[in-house]
């Protein structure tokens, strides 16, 4: 009896290392895919900003290069308060339209090529 109790505890053992070893090589692999150095520094710096927001905005307003009336513009809320028509404010562009025809021309070439 003895000796299945001992047999099972080094099973247990061995599989709860490789279980840690596993995790490990995860842990590392979550590490090379998080953001770069740049873009966490840029998402810190612009939270800052936003924190000082309010108080850049009463400068300018005391310094009267805002506008009192359209103040809650530069805090994104908008009084117009027009209703959207869906055919007529969604309209591509001739320059989409272009850039999306010739997109679709090279993907038909490309589906066309591999089959």
């Amino acid at each position: 009896m003895e000796r299945l109790r001992a047999r099972l505890e080094a099973t247990l053992n061995d599989a709860t290392r490789r279980a840690y070893a596993q995790l490990a090589v995860r842990k590392r692999r979550v590490m090379a895919d998080s953001l770069p150095m740049t873009l966490r520094t840029y998402r810190r710096l612009s939270a800052a900003v936003a924190l000082l927001a309010p108080a850049l905005i009463k400068r300018r307003l005391k310094q009267g290069k805002e506008d009192p009336a359209r103040i809650g513009e530069r805090r994104g809320m908008s009084r117009d308060t027009r209703r959207m028509t869906f055919g007529l404010d969604s309209r591509p562009s001739v320059g989409e339209v272009l850039a999306a025809a010739a997109l679709i021309e090279r993907l038909r070439a490309l589906i066309s090529a591999s089959c």
